[in-house]
């Protein structure tokens, strides 16, 4: 795969899709639409991320302003990590903390255990809670939960601290 400035990095994802997602956000910020959250599948990681239309919009990571909703993606039950199936806990919170360094809008990445999300939708809120299996080689029953998140109805970005501060993983 050849990457740079003007390559995408993933045509599976945003990227491979320039003029659906800068349609998509000139439409979300030219009509004030709030309160949008986006789901995400299929890159084998799990994460969260403020919505930001990079390098178009304004946007400040330590508060979240500019930011137009929240993008939850979740992982794989069966499928292995996208840095291999034998990754470590430690290894893969190594590159999650680099990737997550290397965006501003995302705000958490795990990359270690393959699992799901289940979110809870009310008036006041999302909450967005990640459960994950270390090992998908056996049949087991060793499910954890990984990571909390909350946004509040209005607030288009995640709530700070972002997931209260803690995860147990990512």
């Amino acid at each position: 795969m050849i990457t740079g400035p003007d390559t995408p990095y993933n045509y599976d994802a945003w990227d491979g899709y320039q003029a659906n997602k800068n349609r998509t956000f000139q439409t979300l910020y030219d009509n004030n639409i709030n309160n949008n959250i986006m789901l995400a599948g299929d890159s084998h990681a799990s994460w969260v991320s403020d919505l930001v239309w990079t390098g178009e919009m304004n946007y400040d990571p330590s508060t979240g302003a500019g930011s137009v909703g929240v993008e939850f993606g979740g992982s794989a039950v069966t499928s292995p990590s996208p840095v291999g199936e034998n990754v470590t806990l430690a290894g893969s919170q190594i590159f999650s903390k680099w990737v997550v360094n290397a965006n501003e809008e995302l705000h958490w990445n795990d990359l270690y255990y393959r699992g799901y999300f289940e979110l809870a939708i009310s008036h006041e809120s999302v909450q967005a809670h990640f459960f994950g299996t270390p090992s998908i080689k056996t049949i087991n029953s060793h499910e954890v939960p990984i990571a909390n998140f909350t946004v509040v109805a209005g607030e288009n970005r995640l709530q700070r601290p972002v997931g209260g501060g803690k995860a147990f993983s990512g």
